[in-house]
Formats: structure tokens, sequence, C-alpha cells
């Protein structure tokens, strides 16, 4: 009896750990991504995208349902990694130093591809109008709106977490490096301001990167843009909002 309450406690220990540091990293790095921007907001004002502001209805929308997204997403990933049997590993020399960094190549580009057939998922008409929708009332959106999901979908975006840890040996400080700075780029893209230099669209290599006008013009259009970290899925199914190099160019020669 003992024993099985002290493996509760554990449990609800690590549970708890995990989604205040979900909570903690939201408020950290959007909380912190927005203020900055609010405060140097004249100086920032040459590189908006969209001319109007997000209300503060919004705002608050956005941070409850990114709790409930912290919450969620924070409790699933502890209860994976106190199964076991994952492919997380914390010793280096078991795999070399090279197939670390190896591992988050493999684990960025399976994150690229379940990001985007996930979010084609997400936008089929039924889930779209129950559950997407939630993060889609986000027209301006802000740092805030970085996880603003619905339950479902909260599920839905974490899914990829068991699939790299069940199948994607991995060290666990490159797990959580990459999925720190996937948090990060999502940031990125929903900052409503583009900070990435001008000519990215047409350059040979960075143009496969995608930047804060290709996310934004996902809030205002809907059913285009919808890769994460890259195009390729975009440019391969002919998804990417022909408007984009466009946009992005006006968005970066505007003056102060």
């Amino acid at each position: 009896m003992s024993l099985c309450y002290n493996k509760l406690v554990h449990l609800a220990e690590q549970v708890t750990t995990s989604v205040l540091f979900n909570i903690t990293r939201y408020f950290i790095l959007s909380g912190g991504a927005f203020l900055l921007i609010w405060f140097f907001r004249d100086r920032f004002k040459r590189y908006r995208i969209q001319p109007r502001d997000a209300k503060r209805e919004q705002i608050l929308h956005d941070i409850r349902w990114s709790l409930s997204t912290a919450t969620i997403q924070g409790s699933l990933s502890a209860l994976v990694l106190l199964k076991g049997n994952s492919s997380v590993y914390y010793d280096v020399s078991k795999y070399g130093w090279p197939y670390v960094f190896i591992s988050a190549v493999l684990m960025m580009l399976i994150l690229d591809t379940y990001s985007y057939f996930s979010h084609r998922l997400l936008h089929w008409k039924p889930i779209l109008k129950h559950i997407h929708i939630i993060h889609h009332r986000s027209k301006v959106p802000t740092a805030f709106s970085t996880i603003a999901f619905h339950p479902v979908e909260s599920l839905v975006q974490w899914l990829v977490f068991p699939l790299i840890v069940y199948t994607v040996p991995c060290h666990i400080t490159m797990m959580i490096v990459v999925f720190g700075f996937t948090f990060l780029v999502n940031n990125m893209g929903h900052l409503g301001y583009e900070f990435y230099p001008k000519g990215l669209v047409t350059h040979p290599i960075f143009r496969w990167s995608n930047s804060s006008t290709f996310h934004n013009m996902h809030h205002t259009h809907v059913s285009c843009n919808y890769g994460l970290y890259f195009n390729f899925w975009d440019t391969l199914f002919g998804t990417t909002h022909p408007d984009y190099p466009k946009l992005y160019e006006r968005v970066k020669n505007q003056t102060p």
C-alpha cells in the first residue's frame, strides 16, 4: 500500500513539474516577446505585418486556451517519459556526439512533416468549424496565440511527441533543445512582426524557411501556408499563398 502511494506521489510530482515547466516557458517566451514588442512598439512599427492591433479580448482568449494546452501536453509528456520504454537516453557515449546532431535533424524533419499534414487535417471543415477555429479566432496573432488550441487540437499537436520518442533514439538534452526551438519558431510565426531579413523569399537556400509573414497569412487567409519550419510541403502541394513573396517584400520595404 505504501509503495503504491509513493508511486502516485512521484507521478503527481513529475506531472506537476512538467505542467509548470510548460506554463513557465509559455509566459517567459510568449509573454516576454509580447512585452518586448509592446515596449518598443513605435520603433518596431516598420516591421508590422498588419496595420491593426490585437484586441484585449483576443489576448485573454489566447492565454486561457494556451494554459489549457500547456497543462494537457505537459501532463501527457510526463506520463510518456515516466512509463519508460522510450528511445530517450541520457548518456552521450551510447551513440556518440555525431548522432546527437543527426537525431536533431531527424526530429526536425518529423516535426515539420507531422505539423504540415496534421495541420491540413485540422482544416477539414468539420474539424475546423468546431476545433481548429479556436486558434483561428486570432485574426491578428500575437506571441500569446502560439499554443492557443482547443483540447482536441492540443492532443493532435502533442501526438508527434510519442511518435518521436518511441522511434528516434534522442538524448534528453537535444530533445529539450529541439522542442524548445520549435516553440520559438512557432512564436516567431505568431508575432505579427517581420524580423527576418529582406530578400529571404528569393534567396536560393533560405527561401525554404518560413517567416512570420508566411504564418500570418495563414491566419488572415486560412487555407494556405500550413508549414512549420519550412515550406517544402506547401510548395509540393501548392498550398503556399501566391501573394506571399509580394507581401513579404512589401512589409520589408515599409519605411519607419
